[in-house]
């Protein structure tokens, strides 16, 4: 596949007709699933491309890239002597995570192997309807439109399950049930937090099917009042 996605954008008139708008809403939707597939590296940014699946390199860094570091291929990372991936050259320390990850990424030893592009939500990287379906209907732009104070993305809260992942604690248990500090345990399982709810007004039901998403939804949704406030609004801002 070529490794411009934009060769296949269909173009938008100044009016277009309700098939150019779904074309376009198609093409946005599937240039969300894609990744590049790293065969010899040497044509995809180390940092700006998305080659790992979860965006750009530079997007999971804490503060700037050098100057010297913004155009650097993935092959500058490989070793082809050894077959294996080297970060001695990196300037930057990166989260254990993101290590395995791209561990975890092959890559060809042959040369004249260009990199292309592939479907993210498949072993094979091609295209896979049901993913794409799956994709389309994961929106979490509502999540952005909530009338609450700035938000923190959800799975991004400062647990020290997370923390603890981070190597930032010696470990991911909750100072006062030991139980591990996970986003649930944190907002829907902690007695602590329990007792917080309760003194609110209201118990949150427990997350269907175990699904944090449909919780937050659910109840940031509610528009029953408590001293004439919506549940919805005291639940974002208990959150």
């Amino acid at each position: 596949m070529n490794k411009s996605p934009n060769l296949i954008r269909p173009k938008i008139t100044s009016y277009p007709s309700i098939n150019a708008r779904n074309l376009e809403k198609g093409w946005q939707l599937f240039s969300k699933g894609l990744k590049i597939t790293i065969s010899n590296g040497q044509d995809t940014s180390l940092w700006n491309d998305n080659w790992l699946g979860d965006g750009s390199l530079s997007s999971m860094l804490y503060g700037p890239l050098k100057e010297e570091d913004y155009m650097a291929p993935v092959s500058s990372i490989i070793n082809l002597a050894n077959e294996l991936w080297d970060f001695e050259k990196s300037h930057y320390t990166l989260l254990i995570e993101l290590l395995r990850r791209i561990l975890a990424t092959p890559f060809s030893l042959c040369p004249n192997f260009e990199d292309c592009i592939g479907w993210n939500y498949s072993s094979s990287d091609n295209f896979n309807l049901a993913s794409a379906y799956v994709l389309s209907v994961c929106d979490l732009d509502w999540i952005w439109k909530l009338k609450t104070l700035p938000k923190v993305c959800l799975h991004k809260l400062p647990t020290r399950h997370s923390l603890f992942t981070k190597h930032l604690l010696p470990d991911n248990l909750c100072t006062s049930y030991f139980s591990e500090e996970t986003c649930r345990h944190f907002l829907c399982e902690c007695p602590r937090s329990l007792l917080f709810w309760q003194k609110l007004g209201f118990t949150p039901s427990p997350p269907p099917n175990n699904n944090l998403i449909d919780w937050f939804k659910v109840h940031s949704s509610k528009v029953n009042t408590i001293h004439n406030i919506h549940v919805g609004t005291l639940f974002l801002f208990g959150c």
